[in-house]
């Protein structure tokens, strides 16, 4: 993979990211999310369920295509305890044991690349930690032709902020994480479908 040309030197980035973690599947939750967590969808509704951590002011989510701007629609994909995929639930109140549950935002292919889109906005609060924070991406592909790829910007600047990586072959669930010190636009681009089910987060 060439990342520059000469004679232009190899770029620098301000933000970080971790390799994809493709084995703590579900359970991942637990470190990924150590902080807090949107999970979309999960619920029989299909509503959100949100723990944002002090120094996440929000998290916003749209999608774009050829009609313009609007919100994703959430897709609950049910209970399982014995998928490794899916996600376990806060515990409520009177159960022994949590559920464990999978939703989801995205869709399977609508083509477009860069016109189709999901936007992510992760706000900072003034609590933000002086040596950032994690973020990670939860996803788990409907079909194995699956993938898109993530353009990382900051939320301000709309500057790149970190290599645009490539998510494919994510049937069995996984997880990209990357490390940053301030707010975040993350611009989810249509390959061959995109599917989210959590956004995480983990102080640094």
């Amino acid at each position: 993979l060439m990342t520059s040309f000469s004679p232009f030197p190899e770029p620098v980035y301000p933000a970080s990211s971790k390799p994809l973690d493709r084995n703590s599947r579900g359970d991942g939750l637990a470190m990924h999310g150590k902080d807090g967590y949107v999970l979309f969808g999960f619920s029989e509704s299909g509503t959100d369920i949100y723990q944002l951590p002090d120094y996440i002011a929000n998290v916003t989510v749209r999608r774009h295509g050829f009609p313009g701007w609007e919100v994703p629609d959430r897709e609950f994909l049910g209970y399982s305890n014995n998928d490794p995929r899916y996600l376990p639930l806060p515990r409520q109140r009177g159960q022994m044991k949590g559920k464990r549950g999978l939703g989801r935002i995205g869709y399977n292919d609508a083509g477009g690349g860069d016109i189709n889109c999901i936007l992510i906005d992760i706000e900072v609060s003034k609590f933000n930690p002086s040596k950032g924070f994690f973020v990670s991406i939860y996803s788990v592909a409907e079909s194995k032709d699956n993938k898109h790829a993530i353009r990382i910007m900051d939320k301000d600047t709309f500057n790149l902020i970190a290599q645009t990586p490539l998510i494919d072959d994510y049937v069995g669930g996984v997880w990209w994480t990357l490390h940053y010190n301030s707010s975040i636009r993350l611009k989810f681009m249509d390959i061959k479908g995109i599917y989210i089910s959590a956004v995480a987060f983990s102080a640094a």
